[in-house]
């Protein structure tokens, strides 16, 4: 886990940071800059990146084999879509739920976990468990089989069940002897089993080695290879968990779809490359354009998706027609120099408490059908 770690927080952000300083230095016509702007790229191509970032090692071969004309153009499109994914790596805090009612056991577990820089939920009962599920982005569960309100192999029934966590590694914990409880419990869905009495040494071996096995795939499976945003499924899993806690908290959350407009004429006219380029550009403009808590995906072919906690639509609406205002200023230059310009068309909704977030998208899209109606290139709410 560890290997993991550095190369994610360590290795990938300081390699994009030196990319920003020679950017910079390129962009002043610095000798030597745009020699180290293609070797810094090329080393975003090496196996260490490219078998862990995909999407990394994509954008880095655009600018390595960019001419020198259009790489100036490629950095300011591209950097602050490698910024956003090497931030997001540095950011995100693994977190591990055990859903043990024994205090001894709970009490070891999260000792030896959180010397290794776990973040560590505590449920005793599978209430507590379905609450923190909802809550919180959990990385993986440890799971005792007796608990006060049912059976853990039931809630491990439901976990694989639901799209949202069928893909949450799960370590079960059992007193229960012989091998017909582990037969069935693997059978079910998880990933391992320890008996009791719990070695603390066999805990942290195993939840490092479930980690790393399944944050390569959950990475890879939740990331737009061409924007390197969220992607839909992605997107709607922090969707749900952002409607949850807007609920108990009582404060606002508005969800938009944008799409661009006219797309397939982009792609008839200039190409399937300048199509893809107008994408990544308006994915990197919306990213930065958001606050912390405010997520961007790729929701379908032409459209992302966006939502904002604690914003009513009005100033969702405001936020977007900011972005609609810099995106709509942007050139796009294709191989052979023809220039040209996009915009984009918004709709917005509220996602009202005790609602479906899945309703909230449905009103969203039929604004945005409106904003097409009306002329395209607008927000409306």
């Amino acid at each position: 886990m560890e290997n993991i770690n550095r190369l994610g927080q360590d290795g990938l952000e300081a390699r994009v940071n030196a990319l920003r300083f020679a950017a910079v230095d390129f962009h002043k016509e610095v000798p030597g800059a745009e020699e180290s702007v293609r070797r810094i790229s090329r080393s975003l191509q090496m196996p260490d990146c490219a078998d862990r970032y995909p999407e990394v090692s994509a954008i880095a071969a655009i600018l390595a084999n960019a001419d020198g004309a259009q790489l100036n153009e490629h950095l300011e499109k591209y950097l602050p879509v490698l910024r956003g994914i090497a931030t997001n790596l540095k950011e995100r805090i693994t977190s591990v739920l055990c859903v043990e009612d024994d205090a001894v056991a709970q009490e070891i577990i999260k000792h030896r976990l959180s010397n290794s820089g776990l973040d560590i939920h505590m449920a005793a009962t599978l209430s507590e468990a379905e609450r923190f599920l909802a809550e919180f982005d959990i990385s993986l569960i440890l799971l005792d089989l007796g608990l006060p309100d049912g059976d853990g192999r039931d809630l491990l029934l439901r976990l694989r069940e639901n799209p949202a966590t069928t893909a949450i590694p799960v370590i079960v914990l059992s007193s229960k002897q012989g091998h017909q409880a582990q037969m069935e419990c693997l059978a079910l869905g998880a990933n391992n089993f320890i008996p009791k009495p719990i070695d603390p040494v066999m805990i942290s071996m195993r939840v490092t080695a479930e980690l790393e096995r399944s944050a390569e795939i959950v990475r890879r499976s939740l990331l737009d290879r061409l924007t390197g945003v969220p992607n839909r499924a992605a997107f709607c899993s922090a969707l749900q968990r952002a409607s949850s806690l807007a609920a108990r908290s009582e404060k606002p959350l508005a969800v938009a779809i944008l799409s661009i407009d006219h797309l397939k004429t982009i792609n008839a006219l200039y190409g399937f490359a300048a199509g893809s380029e107008v994408l990544i550009r308006l994915a990197a403009i919306v990213a930065r354009s958001l606050r912390t808590s405010d997520m961007v995906g790729r929701w379908s072919n032409d459209e992302f998706a966006v939502f904002l906690p604690d914003a009513t639509p009005e100033r969702a609406r405001a936020v977007l027609e900011k972005v609609q205002a810099t995106f709509a200023a942007e050139t796009f230059a294709t191989k052979e120099r023809t220039i040209f310009q996009a915009t984009f068309s918004a709709g917005i909704a509220p996602v009202l408490h005790n609602t479906p977030v899945e309703q909230a998208m449905v009103e969203a899209d039929l604004m945005l059908f409106k904003a097409k109606t009306d002329g395209r290139g607008q927000c409306r709410a």
